[in-house]
């Protein structure tokens, strides 16, 4: 977690637009809507000089476009290098991004027909992705300056339902002759999606194509279409998938789904496929109509899969076991378990969680091979913020079943002050004597963070071994005008690094400044200080907070088998996780500052 270890620092972070719960409630002196990030700027510079020359080394530009409703519709961030001090970029990549505000996309994180892997991630704080164009210009190394072409173009698009499902994805990928601006090499990859109107996916493509030499003639060439059929209960029945690469003639993968229904439940699916031994997939229910167990039965595989609920229909066990006879003697090879449970509050959310592995290479025999379990244990407030979280880590030494050794602790208390998290203590133990220590306190002004004192504790002494402290300076208007961060080693007997940040909000709605790092060794302190600017001159200067994630939690839980997951079998197909934030409220051009301000991004 970011937040035990001091605050963010403001040369160090890289954008987390993803991680940003805006505070809605601001209000500016212009009475704009700024509810959301980043609150009506419309433009953020930041220069840093690294060598102390009086020259800038690295330049951010960020600049926002909003809809009348003053949400972010698009997003451009410039970054340059001036290696020479002569004020004149060397390099740039520009990184342009779109979005729809009023969409709220679909995860496309999940299996598809034709590409077994994730799909990028297509959602944001702003919206629906719509698209990311990357632009990359290097040195000439004739003259010293910025080419006049690209070196390296990508280009990524979306398009969705109403309801947010993916149509539509594509990736362009060129690189370019730098003297004269002509293509030498391109990659496209392309997919798409139909749905019926129930949303279920009823055809799939995918293609993908290279130019090696960039003479507009095609390489090589892949693609994919497969269609799928359901019956009328929602069931898989067919998928035909047909593949052509580099022109040849098609091949065709055909995949067939028998059902056989007892009472109206499907209790077994025969499963053909193309070049594949077929498998069946066999399944029982508790009396609340609910999969009891799957199992999956192939020549030498067999995959059981068995889940419990609670009175809401929440798994709250979930078993899977893979049986292995590799050479077909109807003798077991090996054997591997997981073994899940989960316990919900009132609210839903996940109070525990363990995982237990056990793994035996001689089935035979009555001792495992492999045995261990992992525990996670939450707990809330009444507004649903993280309490306090446990882990524990054991293992079975002498294989008999039994745990009977804890080889890794790990702990968290959080407590709050209506609302805000003001302190914070860690303990991180594991075997061979190690243990250690952290706590962190933090104060607010006014429902604004004021000050943060985190003190660590490598070896669980008592004595601290280093600390960083933080200071917030706010104006008679309520605004931010200073930040200072401390990093010490040892019991605060030295300095290792300074930050401290100083603004000014000026007449025009522009808020000008200095964010200056100190970083102090056995020579001379060296002095990193990058100007900002951030144009509020549009919408006005806004005033408030907004909500930081400065770190998060994710137990794992388990989803209830369904039509869509028939033919998963996996482990990972029924494991998702929830997420609790962990959260502190901010002065919201920190929150700028903080997401824009990275040299890496």
């Amino acid at each position: 977690m970011n937040l035990v270890k001091g605050l963010q620092n403001l040369l160090g972070v890289s954008i987390l637009l993803t991680l940003l719960a805006a505070c809605s409630n601001g209000s500016s002196h212009r009475t704009t809507t700024e509810t959301t990030f980043p609150f009506g700027a419309e433009e953020v510079i930041s220069e840093t000089d690294y060598d102390g020359d009086g020259h800038w080394d690295t330049r951010t530009i960020y600049s926002f476009v909003y809809n009348e409703d003053l949400q972010v519709t698009e997003v451009t961030g410039i970054y340059e290098d001036d290696e020479n001090a002569d004020g004149i970029a060397d390099s740039r990549t520009i990184n342009t991004s779109t979005y729809d505000p009023t969409i709220t996309a679909e995860e496309i994180m999940i299996k598809s027909a034709v590409q077994k892997v994730a799909a990028p991630s297509n959602n944001s704080v702003f919206g629906a992705v719509l698209s990311h164009i990357l632009v990359e210009y290097r040195s000439n190394e004739v003259s010293g300056e910025i080419a006049e072409y690209p070196n390296y173009r990508r280009e990524e698009s979306y398009t969705y339902t109403d309801e947010g499902k993916v149509l539509s994805y594509s990736y362009l990928r060129f690189y370019y002759n730098e003297e004269d601006g002509t293509l030498s090499e391109s990659y496209s990859h392309t997919r798409t999606k139909t749905y019926d109107e129930d949303g279920k996916t009823i055809e799939e493509s995918d293609s993908s194509s290279d130019d090696n030499d960039g003479d507009g003639v095609l390489d090589s060439s892949r693609s994919t279409i497969c269609t799928m059929t359901y019956d009328s209960n929602g069931y898989l029945t067919s998928q035909s998938c047909t593949r052509t690469e580099d022109g040849g003639d098609p091949t065709v993968d055909e995949m067939t789904c028998t059902h056989t229904y007892t009472d109206g439940l499907l209790t077994q699916t025969t499963v053909t496929e193309t070049g594949e031994q077929p498998y069946t997939l066999d399944f029982t229910y508790n009396e609340d109509g609910l999969v009891a167990t799957k199992t999956k039965t192939s020549d030498n595989d067999v995959y059981r899969l068995a889940f419990t609920y609670d009175s809401e229909g929440r798994v709250i066990s979930y078993t899977h076991r893979n049986e292995n006879d590799y050479d077909g003697d109807d003798i077991l090879n090996s054997v591997t378990e997981y073994l899940y449970t989960f316990s919900y509050d009132d609210s839903g959310r996940i109070t525990e969680y363990s995982r237990q592995y056990r793994y035996d290479n001689t089935p035979a025999t009555p001792e495992y091979s492999s045995n261990e379990i992992d525990t996670h244990i939450y707990s809330y407030t009444e507004s649903g913020s993280v309490s306090s979280y446990s882990y524990t880590s054991q293992n079975d030494l002498d294989l008999d079943g039994e745990m009977d050794n804890v080889t890794h602790t790990r702990n968290y208390e959080f407590s709050y002050d209506n609302g805000s998290l003001v302190s914070i203590s860690y303990d991180n133990e594991a075997t061979g004597d190690y243990h250690e220590h952290s706590t962190q306190v933090l104060t607010y002004q006014d429902g604004l963070i004021k000050t943060s004192v985190w003190e660590g504790d490598d070896d669980n002494d008592g004595i601290i071994d280093d600390a960083t402290t933080t200071e917030i300076t706010y104006d008679a208007s309520g605004r931010m005008s200073a930040y200072v961060e401390t990093d010490y080693d040892g019991n605060y007997a030295s300095v290792e690094e300074t930050q401290a940040v100083a603004l000014t909000y000026n007449a025009d709605d522009t808020v000008t400044g200095t964010i200056t790092t100190t970083s102090y060794g056995e020579g001379d302190p060296e002095v990193t200080t990058t100007p900002v600017s951030i144009d509020f001159s549009a919408n006005g200067l806004p005033s408030g907070g907004m909500e930081f994630s400065s770190g998060s939690f994710s137990p794992d839980y388990c989803v209830t088998p369904s039509a869509e997951t028939l033919l998963y079998y996996y482990r990972s197909d029924y494991i998702e996780e929830q997420s609790y934030l962990i959260n502190i409220n901010i002065p919201k051009v920190l929150g700028i500052l903080w997401n824009t301000s990275s040299e890496d991004n």
